[in-house]
């Protein structure tokens, strides 16, 4: 992995419910409240003020995807 200093981010995530709510004016980066980490499968990212789920990405799942293609080109 590259040594990264800078936020190389191209698309971020979002809740829904809060882009929807969004006060004129005011970016999603400022009105965003939420918190990301590693889960038990992989990773998660959480609206805390809609208190639901905006991404999980289950890194089993991730794996079983690329094997499956790797077997299919062989």
């Amino acid at each position: 992995m590259p040594d990264v200093k800078e936020c190389d981010i191209v698309s971020f995530f979002h809740c829904k419910k809060c882009l929807v709510e969004l006060p004129k004016g005011v970016s999603p980066a400022e009105w965003s409240s939420q918190q990301a980490g590693w889960t038990a499968y992989g990773l998660q990212v959480w609206c805390n003020r809609h208190e639901t789920n905006i991404i999980a990405i289950d890194f089993n799942k991730v794996v079983d995807v690329i094997n499956k293609e790797k077997e299919e080109e062989e």
